[in-house]
């Protein structure tokens, strides 16, 4: 038992934790990396921590889900292996590998973004290899359809597009659109595009848990129905 709750935290919940939480973790590290101040021992601390962020988003994260990726396909559907790599692609499809990759573009898009942020002073420069980074991804998600469920590809698909859409917009806000009032309306109209990809994912949020609560209450009724329905027969005949 040990040993399966051993494999259990550290492959799933573990690898799970850093994919959702790998910006955060590498941003973490940049900065902390980035301390040049000795002076306490939290500074210390904070510097080392940087290191160890680093080292674990860089190098440990893609190094594991390439190796990873060197199983045969068959792996990818038993128990075992599940319960080890399941969280590098949970809710993807494994009938080819290129679907596989799903998770690791996520962390390289996020690598990659981080990077140029913090490494290229130029703007027009960080614009537009966001621009087409998210278009890439987009171009991805589009043709390969990675997401088990039609649901999910469609969900990602329109969140992809409101993305580069919303990105899109930066442009106005540099010089090469000197109006003001002209960068406040596309400051609205990138307002609305994030408002309505929140909106629409809020809405199947609720939807789906409003869905699963009223099984839930349709199950325990049933089920207290029935008890009530055995004591009234055996006490009240």
């Amino acid at each position: 038992m040990l040993r399966r709750l051993r494999h259990r935290l550290f492959f799933t919940e573990i690898i799970s934790l850093m994919v959702e939480a790998y910006m955060e973790f590498f941003i973490s590290g940049w900065l902390n990396s980035q301390v040049t101040l000795n002076t306490t021992n939290g500074e210390v601390v904070s510097k080392y921590v940087g290191y160890i962020s680093l080292f674990i988003t860089v190098l440990v994260m893609p190094g594991a889900y390439l190796y990873m990726m060197r199983h045969p396909k068959i792996d990818f559907l038993r128990k075992k292996f599940t319960r080890k790599w399941g969280a590098f692609y949970e809710g993807v499809r494994t009938r080819y590998k290129v679907y596989s990759f799903f998770y690791f573009i996520f962390m390289m898009r996020r690598l990659l973004f981080v990077t140029v942020a913090f490494t290229t002073d130029t703007i027009i420069y960080q614009i537009l290899f966001l621009n087409f980074l998210n278009l890439s991804i987009l171009m991805y998600n589009g043709y390969y359809t990675p997401l088990v469920s039609r649901l999910a590809n469609r969900i990602e698909l329109f969140n992809e597009v409101c993305i580069h859409l919303a990105t899109l917009h930066l442009i106005f806000f540099t010089d090469w659109l000197p109006d003001s009032e002209t960068q406040y309306l596309m400051g609205w109209s990138m307002i609305v595009f994030i408002c309505g990809c929140m909106l629409v994912n809020f809405s199947l949020v609720f939807y789906h848990a409003g869905r699963s609560i009223r099984l839930l209450f349709i199950k325990y009724y049933n089920r207290t129905s029935y008890k009530f329905k055995k004591l009234k027969e055996k006490y009240l005949p």
